[in-house]
């Protein structure tokens, strides 16, 4: 007695018997026969059994494996073992069909802006520069990676991926996505030292960092060359710079070639803040644009990518400072979001500083 089952893909299938020869297999031989059902009387595969028979055994598990199978396509197969006794089929022949083949959709990556770089996918099939479109299986997960060139750098995905991480997307239409690679910007740190306070702006406008700020970034184009004048507050004086290409007149230099640090210090006795608790502004999207904090303390210009600023928090009979974060966006850009902002009105962002505060806001082009 033989029993069957089978599981089949596209161009293969595992065929699977019981042989039962109600008696010792020894000296058995066994084989599976494979035909198209419209032509079962022609086999056209006889692999051998796996394993093979083994003396002593009545009955076996056998296995074969068939190759090379035309997908959506019916076939028949029987099994047979054959020993001093006589052969045993079975009966009737054992019918299955191969899956059709799997649906594909294509995805379509194209990069954009005035910087240059290279997008790849896992599993393997965009290489874009160059390739820059595959078809891949229905529901297969694809991620997306983004490298940019020299002098260049990524900032977001558009199209059916967004953000600026590893994109990922499922398979399940036609994908069309975009990678934005823009020029690079260096960024440009710049911390405060001393016992005193002050402010520093940056000339173009990269820099914007009051009494209250503590440290700031922006992001500049490469080979910008950036001015910073320092401006001791009252009781304090300015007492030097550390990172400057050159100090003319008590200004620092900078330029813009890579990512730089710059100190500023000022001596003398600054004005307390009891209490302070840290707000940390930093920027996200594409665009540009400022943010003002009212009361003043937080002010990040256009290339300004993080700021800090201290502020009082709560105090015995005094609430924690309430702030108010203005954005306005720079022409060709437009104010997203706010993002971990505690209460939002349009463009303003409300924040009260009984604890440190970390705040995004979001400008696209």
């Amino acid at each position: 007695m033989v029993i069957s089952d089978h599981s089949a893909a596209q161009t293969r299938a595992v065929l699977r018997g019981r042989v039962d020869n109600n008696g010792a297999l020894g000296g058995s031989t066994c084989h599976f026969e494979v035909a198209l059902k419209s032509d079962p009387a022609n086999p056209f595969d006889e692999p051998n059994c796996e394993p093979s028979l083994v003396a002593g055994d009545v009955s076996a598990a056998v296995k074969a494996e068939v190759t090379g199978l035309s997908a959506d396509t019916e076939y028949v197969y029987r099994v047979v073992a054959e020993n001093e006794s006589g052969s045993t089929t079975g009966v009737p022949d054992t019918e299955f069909r191969t899956l059709p083949t799997p649906i594909g959709y294509p995805l379509v990556v194209t990069e954009i802006g005035a910087g240059a770089g290279t997008v790849v996918s896992l599993p393997a099939g965009i290489a874009c520069g160059e390739t820059c479109m595959s078809e891949f299986e229905a529901g297969t997960e694809v991620e997306l990676s983004a490298s940019a060139e020299p002098g260049s750098e990524f900032r977001e995905w558009r199209g059916d991926c967004s953000g600026a991480g590893p994109c990922r997307v499922t398979m399940e239409d036609a994908r069309d996505i975009s990678a934005f690679f823009a020029h690079e910007r260096p960024l440009l740190t710049l911390e405060k030292s001393g016992s005193g306070s002050g402010s520093v702006r940056g000339k173009p406008f990269a820099v914007n960092c009051g009494a209250k700020c503590g440290k700031a970034e922006a992001k500049l184009y490469k080979g910008a060359v950036v001015t910073l004048v320092a401006s001791p507050t009252t009781g304090s004086a300015f007492a030097g710079w550390s990172g400057c290409d050159s100090e003319p007149e008590g200004k620092c230099v900078v330029a813009m070639n890579n990512a730089r640090s710059v100190t500023v210090s000022f001596s003398g006795v600054a004005k307390i803040i009891l209490n302070p608790r840290i707000l940390t502004l930093a920027k996200a999207g594409t665009g540009q644009g400022i943010v003002k904090s009212q009361p003043a303390g937080m002010a990040c210009e256009a290339n300004c990518a993080r700021a800090e600023a201290s502020f009082a928090g709560e105090l015995p009979g005094k609430s924690a400072t309430a702030v108010a974060l203005y954005a306005v966006p720079s022409a060709g850009s437009q104010f997203m979001d706010w993002i971990n902002c505690p209460v939002v009105e349009g463009n303003v962002c409300q924040a009260t500083m009984a604890t440190a505060k970390s705040i995004t806001a979001e400008f696209d082009e």
